[in-house]
């Protein structure tokens, strides 16, 4: 399996971005802006990423979206780590931080979602369900199609 953390993405990331090594604070303040610029790049430009760069970033997705089989020991890392961050750089940091994290995994959902067929042959199929159910769409009936999205 690619793990994301292998690959550098030069293509898409401002080479300056490479110049600090993850030891140094600058590369972590920077890491709302990377994130964010790949999300950007997945949105505008999917297919300059290399296999190995998609397989990389649809991994990430899974494990965002917690699908993925992540050890105890990386969970308790990982959990040090933010608070690490916490410390050094304050809570505006770690929200700025989420919201790019949010931004490219919605990035990458529209790419998972858009290039599985059975999830758009079902997307489909529940459109024309509650079109023949209903004559006018209201928020109750959008509320049960994304039950059944969901599902």
């Amino acid at each position: 399996m690619v793990n994301i953390a292998t690959l550098e993405f030069r293509h898409v990331i401002p080479e300056s971005y490479f110049q600090g090594e993850r030891e140094k604070p600058e590369f972590w303040s920077r890491l709302p802006f990377l994130l964010n610029h790949i999300a950007r790049k997945v949105r505008e430009d999917w297919d300059s990423f290399s296999p190995e760069e998609k397989e990389a970033l649809i991994n990430f997705y899974y494990l965002l979206i917690g699908e993925g089989k992540i050890p105890i020991i990386n969970r308790i890392t990982g959990l040090l780590h933010i608070l690490k961050l916490r410390i050094s750089y304050g809570s505006s940091f770690i929200c700025t931080l989420n919201d790019a994290l949010s931004n490219l995994k919605y990035a990458l959902t529209d790419i998972v979602e858009n290039s599985n067929p059975q999830y758009l042959r079902d997307l489909g199929e529940a459109l024309k369900n509650i079109h023949k159910k209903e004559k006018e769409i209201t928020s109750e009936s959008l509320d049960e199609w994304f039950e059944k999205v969901d599902d």
